[in-house]
């Protein structure tokens, strides 16, 4: 996609409206922590040196890699060579954009390292020493990230021509680092074109004396570039570059790319037919799936006998055993296990009925039935799913966020919920992606509730009389909004905000889980459908607050009452709170023009106009107050 795209990402141009109303998908402006902690004298590993990412998620293994700004995850490209992947991107190791400014040209972002490892001599089955004669070989397999296909389907941003990917190795004579292999940007689209294949395979040889020392170290590293436009909140995450199953070993060649293993391909998915997690009070035990989607791949070279079983640790659930059956090599026809007992495996039974509250820990295996598997640790998945008191279309991850191009006039967006029985909505969790220089923290909204009119969003049952505004804690962690009063809710239901700022809020979305057909919008006119493939990241509460996850989400009614006068302010601004509190205040374009620590700012030098208020308080919250500076 061309750098000079306005959005270098996906707008949707829907014809029913013109330039002022879009569907838009922003790349993720912050992001998960990539450093790892890790000793300050390592002790050199010995051969092999293998990760394929498939048993954690977050930093880098410190046992294996020195981190700085990658991050391991299962959400960002679709079909890795076995579950899990390292992603190296334009967000640092505090989980930001490395530049607060911008940058058009690349610029040197992630760097992950291997710890030291010993290329002077083997150990075991009988020390000695080695030789390039012993064909050492690294090797790994890399995608470009921004998926493929439709773009409204896509996950994540493409690097282009000038970004690059590259591999070098440490050479500790001259105690400097080489260059071995690299790559420039480019689509996967493009990549398939290319080379007929999506994940591309990559055998580097080490033949040279000089790494074979007793600490060479081997590194990734990725240069960026940020998107030119005019919305400096539509800049954000952007040249993703994906690693996964990197081998360093003797005794290889560049044709022998199989290693017998039998593994998963895509993270365990829910148990229930619509949601990811619903209420138990909604829970009905035909709200269960009548089976799964499970990909399994076989990286061997021969057809290999397999066993698939899955169990819920407490046995809520019926265990179940799809048997013994064969998978064929998924080179070189890129295929995975077909057959229904492993790749379709139906539902055992159902949850209990009971209107009490659980987390059920589902555990899916999958094993060699012969020869014995060396990789165990991409044999096993997990899903905890959620029979508590919300709905949730997603899997708890934002991938991109989404909101409405509109630089007039009212947004509305709604999802449709489907009630078993008569409740109670108290409040909606939302999870806002922050955006740099946090300018969609000024944006006001307002939660609403719309009844059913024939499959769409109908009359308006509920609105906040308040205005309310984005709030931000730790990545992926969501935010609860109560309703300013509980309300009774039957039948088919619409959850959603107002926006009535002009701007994208972005709204953290998921985009392994497709919700677009309960997903709705409006600007001005009539509801539409949006055809935007993901989940939008709006948890509707039910009933009571107290359940086994709620210690872990923020209340913003938690937060203390907040005071702003005068407002407009000509001199002085005073912030009246029961904690102490730091003031930082910023133009509309981002910029921090005061700040002082305690509880009133002068702005007597400020020009009129429109500015953004943090407020840091005492306890680690963070609020933001619109202010008019008046004078």
């Amino acid at each position: 996609m061309p750098r000079n795209n306005l959005l270098s990402i996906i707008i949707l141009l829907l014809a029913a409206h013109t330039i002022s109303a879009q569907e838009v998908v922003t790349a993720l402006q912050y992001g998960p922590q990539g450093t790892a902690k890790h000793a300050k004298s390592p002790i050199a590993l010995s051969l092999p040196f293998f990760d394929d990412f498939s048993n954690y998620q977050g930093s880098p293994s410190i046992d294996r890699w020195i981190s700085y700004g990658a991050w391991v995850n299962t959400q960002f490209a679709l079909l890795p060579p076995t579950i899990g992947m390292m992603t190296l991107d334009a967000i640092n190791e505090q989980g930001n954009l490395y530049y607060t400014g911008s940058s058009s040209m690349p610029f040197p972002a992630d760097t992950v390292l291997s710890m030291p490892l010993r290329l002077d001599s083997l150990l075991m089955p009988v020390a000695r020493r080695l030789s390039p004669a012993d064909s050492l070989a690294l090797s790994f397999y890399y995608l470009p990230g921004g998926g493929s296909g439709d773009m409204w389907t896509r996950t994540g941003d493409s690097p282009n021509k000038g970004d690059s990917l590259i591999l070098e190795f440490y050479d500790a004579a001259s105690n400097r680092w080489d260059k071995v292999w690299g790559t420039d940007g480019i689509s996967v689209d493009s990549l398939v074109l290319r080379t007929g294949t999506t994940w591309q395979y990559v055998y580097v040889p080490i033949t040279l004396d000089k790494y074979l020392t007793s600490d060479f170290r081997f590194r990734f590293r990725n240069y960026c570039s940020f998107d030119n436009t005019i919305e400096p909140g539509l800049v954000g995450n952007s040249d993703q570059w994906h690693i996964d199953y990197v081998l360093l070993d003797y005794g290889r060649n560049y044709r022998y790319t199989f290693a017998r293993d039998v593994a998963f391909v895509e993270p365990a998915p829910s148990m229930l037919r619509r949601y990811q997690a619903m209420p138990a009070s909604q829970y009905r035990t035909d709200e269960m799936a009548s089976s799964i989607a499970i990909t399994i791949t076989n990286r061997y070279e021969e057809t290999l006998s397999t066993r698939y079983q899955y169990a819920e640790a407490d046995e809520w659930l019926t265990p179940y055993d799809g048997g013994i059956d064969n998978i064929t090599p998924f080179a070189p026809s890129a295929s995975y296990q077909t057959a229904a007992a492993h790749a379709a495996p139906p539902v055992s039974g159902a949850f209990p009925a009971d209107g009490v509250q659980r987390t059920y820990h589902i555990i899916h295996t999958v094993t060699e039935g012969v020869g014995g598997d060396p990789f165990p640790q991409n044999d096993t998945i997990h899903f905890y799913q959620h029979i508590e008191n919300y709905y949730a279309y997603d899997d708890g991850t934002a991938e991109n966020g989404y909101g409405i191009y509109n630089m007039s006039g009212t947004v509305e967006m709604a999802y449709r919920i489907e009630l078993n029985q008569a409740d109670t909505l108290t409040a909606v969790a939302l999870y806002f992606n922050r955006t740099r220089g946090d300018e969609n923290a000024t944006m006001a909204f307002q939660l609403c509730v719309w009844d059913d009119n024939d499959g769409q969003p109908g009359q308006l049952i509920y609105c906040d009389n308040a205005t309310r505004y984005p709030r931000f804690t730790a990545i992926n962690r969501y935010i609860t909004y109560r309703l300013e009063k509980p309300l009774p809710i039957d039948g088919t239901i619409y959850v959603g905000l107002r926006q009535t700022t002009p701007g994208i809020i972005n709204l953290g979305m998921d985009r392994n889980n497709n919700a677009s057909e309960h997903t709705f919008y409006k600007v001005g006119g009539e509801w539409q459908q949006s055809f935007i493939y993901g989940a939008l990241m709006i948890r509707p509460y039910l009933g009571t607050l107290r359940g086994p996850n709620m210690g872990a989400i923020a209340d913003v009614d938690s937060i203390a009452a907040i005071r702003l006068f005068p407002n407009p302010a000509s001199n002085t601004l005073h912030v009246e709170t029961t904690h102490p509190a730091a003031l930082s205040l910023y133009s509309i374009q981002g910029q921090l023009v005061a700040h002082t620590v305690g509880n009133t700012l002068s702005v007597a030098a400020l020009a009129d106009g429109i500015y953004s208020l943090s407020i840091a308080l005492a306890d680690g919250q963070h609020l933001w107050r619109k202010v008019i500076i008046k004078h």
